[in-house]
């Protein structure tokens, strides 16, 4: 498209009303305005459709969004941020002004945008948003129009990150139709801002509270582990229905609390809530000493089943020593005879022959045996 044909057919339309039925004025500045920027920037014929203020929270803004749209980050005062889309025939128009010149009819081509998209795109639509914003600035709309005060920045977002951008809060939503070229494609700019700048009643929340908006409907698996057992592959393969393992009784007390690849979240002991299984988190050495003991609670014998062990048999007592004694039998030949006493020996150190010995008394006769029984 060229720039005489593009002044003829602005000369040859009907013009428009300064004011847009139901008195909305940011509807007629938008219509003021956007076609005079794309013809200035690009000497592209834009024609501003239907143009819609609505108040939507974070889920209805996400679930705008398609994988084919273009999504550029906005910023504005004391750290908010929204969202600045592109339709993917928006963008594809755009493109090809600037690749050959005119917009084709073709359809859009069903794509993720890339960060080079964002770069051709980009100046315009920081030119739309800077002129608008000085327009309603200048026509006493600062008030009602939500982009004031807001910059696009550089790069492009996905669909996650835009759900990781905004904040759990309602957004002022302008959505804005652009028929491109002579009606050759339709599309839509779309801006997210939000309803609370500043410390909103959302930043009263504590960081957790705020963590939970941004995580809610993640899944986060875990697993309580009783015990692991060692088993032979035939044992594990032939398990079925019915058959019993046995658990230790330490595992009452000691469950692993266990996240994705068996990482460890916490200890825990074994319980009940409400009548339905349940684990006690950060089991403290007390408690472990004192299972059982609380009421309500089973020893960990009669929980496991384990019956008590059997007592041992009674020891007898042991005979007395005089008893002993009295059962000895009688040594031979009566009483032992008197020694005589030992000479005394010289000092240590003396020179001398030790004196003789005295003659040892004779022992008595041994007494007679009885005779041994024929052999015959």
């Amino acid at each position: 498209m060229n720039d005489m044909s593009s002044t003829l057919r602005r000369k040859l339309a009907p013009s428009r009303a300064s004011s847009v039925p139901g008195g909305s004025s940011i509807e007629a500045l938008l219509r003021k305005i956007m076609p005079r920027v794309a013809d200035d920037e690009l000497s592209l014929d834009v024609v501003v459709g239907q143009v819609t203020l609505t108040l939507e929270d974070k889920a209805d803004v996400l679930a705008r969004l398609n994988d084919s749209d273009l999504i550029f980050r906005l910023e504005g005062a004391q750290g908010s941020r929204g969202l600045c889309t592109l339709s993917s025939t928006l963008l594809a128009g755009l493109i090809e002004v600037q690749m050959s010149g005119r917009v084709s009819s073709a359809a859009a081509p069903e794509r993720r945008p890339t960060r080079t998209d964002g770069m051709v795109v980009g100046d315009m639509v920081d030119r739309w948003m800077e002129d608008a914003c000085l327009a309603a600035e200048g026509g006493g709309d600062e008030d009602r129009f939500p982009i004031i005060g807001f910059q696009r920045t550089t790069g492009i977002l996905s669909r996650r990150d835009s759900d990781l951008t905004l904040d759990p809060q309602s957004y002022r939503i302008l959505s804005i139709e652009l028929i491109l070229g002579d009606q050759a494609k339709t599309g839509t700019l779309v801006f997210a801002t939000p309803e609370h700048i500043g410390r909103s009643p959302e930043a009263e929340k504590t960081s957790a509270a705020r963590m939970q908006g941004h995580m809610r409907g993640i899944a986060a698996p875990m697993q309580a582990i009783l015990g692991r057992f060692a088993h032979p592959i035939e044992t594990v393969r032939n398990l079925a229905v019915g058959d019993v393992l046995n658990i230790p009784v330490s595992a009452l007390v000691n469950v692993r609390l266990e996240g994705h690849g068996g990482t460890l979240i916490s200890s825990a002991r074994l319980g009940q809530l409400n009548g339905q299984k349940a684990v006690r988190l950060a089991l403290s050495p007390d408690e472990v000493a004192g299972l059982g003991d609380e009421p309500g609670t089973i020893a960990p014998m009669a929980a496991a089943g384990m019956a008590d062990p059997p007592g041992l048999p009674d020891i007898p007592d042991m005979p007395a020593v005089d008893g002993l004694l009295d059962a000895a039998p009688d040594l031979p030949g009566g009483e032992l005879p008197d020694l005589p006493d030992l000479p005394e020996l010289p000092p240590a150190g003396e020179a001398g022959a030790l004196p003789d010995l005295p003659d040892l008394p004779d022992l008595p006769d041994l007494p007679d045996l009885p005779d041994l029984p024929p052999l015959d």
